[in-house]
């Protein structure tokens, strides 16, 4: 009885761990089917970061990263607060949006 009790507990705390690594929320947001508004981005889904500089020090909402994303004519938008993982995988469609803990925009770059 007393070797059962310990595999078991093992066996709880793993899945336990296993199931905080699933849950990841993931904030690439991937583009909408209709082109950019503005004329101003590239057709070609690279992104352009100097046309979203504007951001800085501005609080980000949902809405806010979309047209930012869209005006910097990248295909996706991560937003990446303080204590999140990221990957460091260059992506030359993604618009990397890093953020204070209060969501108030500190960089946007592309990668």
């Amino acid at each position: 009885m007393s070797f059962k009790t310990p595999l078991l507990l093992a066996g709880a705390a793993f899945f336990t761990l296993l199931a905080g690594c699933g849950s990841h929320e993931t904030r690439d947001t991937p583009a909408a089917a209709s082109p950019a508004a503005s004329g101003a981005a590239s057709s070609s889904g690279r992104c352009n970061s100097d046309l979203v500089q504007d951001l800085v020090g501005k609080a980000l909402t949902p809405a806010l990263a979309e047209e930012s994303r869209q005006r910097a004519g990248a295909q996706v938008v991560r937003v990446v607060r303080p204590q999140d993982p990221m990957t460091m995988d260059f992506n030359s469609q993604r618009l990397s949006i890093t953020t204070s803990a209060t969501l108030v925009v500190q960089t946007a770059t592309c990668g």
